[in-house]
């Protein structure tokens, strides 16, 4: 395999809910093609392991998935409860997704109006401090933020990586802000978590939006 953003293989794990996202990176096992890693369910139900890797015979992204099932039932009624408190402040305006949390203002700002399925999209995310003042972004994996996609179904996903590219040229100390494009390729209910390092904390923060035909 190639290295892909500092990783040979990126592990996307959701819930049922689309409430707990994590992104870990497995280790060589004893035998050959063998990979471990840990995480830590923070939910019941049969959790979704996306595997994002890059083989060196062809030099082109592949993703393979599994189910791994934490002991437990997972209701909609538990589903729609964590919908409805995922974004603090939910969208804002037309165009705008708020989410504030622990002293940090995360704004995820489309290019349209509506997000329409199979029309490329442009995104802005930007960071702020609620308070004012500098904003500790560093870099994770290559990049000073990435952005994930999921359906309802979790039926794929979508990982994006910002085009401001060069690290050397660090965006805005007080309020960074990075853009990226997205072709959603069906109608319907989907959540984009951002990934990015603050002051050293890696901070996932979920927005979610809704694509009209």
């Amino acid at each position: 395999m190639l290295v892909a953003h500092t990783k040979l293989l990126h592990l996307l794990i959701v819930d049922p809910t689309l409430t707990d996202y994590q992104h870990v990176h497995p280790v060589p096992g004893k035998n050959r093609g063998e990979w471990t890693f840990a995480f830590t369910p923070r939910r019941m139900g049969a959790y979704r392991v996306f595997a994002d890797f890059t083989p060196a015979a062809t030099a082109r992204g592949l993703y393979a998935s599994a189910d791994v099932a934490v002991v437990g039932p997972v209701s909609d009624r538990t589903i729609g409860a964590a919908k409805g408190i995922t974004n603090q402040s939910g969208p804002v305006g037309d165009r705008t997704y708020l989410v504030e949390r622990e002293g940090y203002r995360f704004e995820l700002v489309a290019g349209s109006t509506v997000i329409r399925a199979g029309q490329p999209t442009d995104l802005k995310f930007t960071v702020t401090r609620s308070e004012g003042g500098a904003v500790p972004l560093e870099p994770v994996m290559g990049a000073y933020a990435h952005l994930v996609a999921f359906d309802e179904a979790r039926s794929g996903f979508a990982h994006l990586h910002p085009m401001e590219t060069d690290l050397l040229q660090r965006p805005d100390a007080t309020r960074p802000e990075l853009n990226f494009k997205i072709t959603i390729p069906r109608a319907g209910r989907y959540v984009i978590w951002s990934q990015i390092n603050l002051g050293g904390q890696e901070t996932f923060v979920p927005f979610w939006f809704d694509v009209a035909p």
